[in-house]
């Protein structure tokens, strides 16, 4: 089973307890010193490897992953890839069609705009006769006619349905998840990609003079950006930009997330900048 050198918490434990519990291997490949993840990940790959559990970018940088690519690699043997789009759909193109990942799985609170404890999952057709996460009757055939519930019906709903989460008619999260949705569809994700890609390389720009650095253009998605510093992040830096409110993530030890969308603008780039600046002036 393979994963990146450290990803997400939630993409790791998963593979660790599987490796556990299947006597497998749990492979991590190390994160490269040029910041090209691809190649390291094809390297990497080899006939021992089942499963490969990836993301469109690195969770701690932007590192661009190009799952087209890995995709082609594995398309003639039996490797399985499954995709954490969470740090990428809604803000950045992916084509399911060409990359034909096993399963995609996003969290609709990040990129997607939507409420917490809701998230979406796409299932390549070749597992949609297999067993449902939750056995429940919404999953059947004739679920929307109350009175064939006491007939038991065996057939489930067609395609991916039967992997539904139990009772899902969640009139609280649904809504809110849908209207995100729906509004990512009328702004385009091209042009979320285009604007947030131009807000970022207005970032390093502004930065490339004060000592800290970003994966060079070719190597990271655009619409994510990781301020790395030399050594380690100051104690009181994210304090300091929050105290200006300015406010960022700390990943890992030595960098800094930063995730901007459509509503930042000019101002709100000055605003960072002469803050991070002013930081170092101190």
């Amino acid at each position: 089973i393979m994963v990146l050198s450290e990803q997400f918490p939630s993409n790791y434990y998963i593979w660790e307890q599987l490796a556990i519990k299947t006597n497998a291997t749990l492979s991590v490949v190390p994160r490269p010193e040029d910041d090209d993840w691809t190649t390291n990940i094809l390297n990497t790959i080899d006939d021992s490897v089942k499963i490969i559990s990836l993301s469109n970018n690195h969770w701690t940088d932007g590192g661009y992953i190009d799952l087209e690519k890995i995709s082609n690699n594995i398309s003639n043997s039996d490797i399985a890839l499954l995709i954490d789009g969470t740090q990428s759909v809604g803000a950045m193109p992916i084509d399911v069609e060409k990359i034909n990942p096993d399963f995609l799985v996003v969290s609709g609170y990040k990129w997607l705009l939507g409420p917490y404890n809701l998230g979406l999952c796409y299932i390549n057709p070749k597992y949609h006769d297999g067993d449902p996460l939750e056995y429940w009757w919404g999953h059947k055939e004739g679920a929307d006619n109350p009175t064939s519930l006491i007939n038991y019906p065996s057939n489930y709903l067609p395609g991916a349905r039967r992997f539904d989460y139990g009772h899902k008619g969640n009139f609280h999260l649904l809504p809110p998840l849908i209207k995100a949705l729906e509004q990512l569809l009328d702004w385009g994700v091209d042009e979320i990609y285009k604007y947030t890609s131009e807000v970022n390389n207005k970032i390093i720009e502004n930065l490339s003079d004060i000592g800290i650095s970003t994966i060079d253009d070719k190597y990271r998605a655009g619409h994510y950006l990781g301020v790395r510093f030399n050594d380690r992040i100051p104690l009181d830096f994210t304090q300091y930009l929050t105290d200006n409110n300015v406010h960022v993530s700390v990943r890992g030890t030595n960098t800094v997330r930063v995730t901007p969308h459509l509503w930042i603008n000019d101002n709100d780039i000055d605003k960072f900048v002469d803050v991070v600046k002013n930081y170092f002036k101190k």
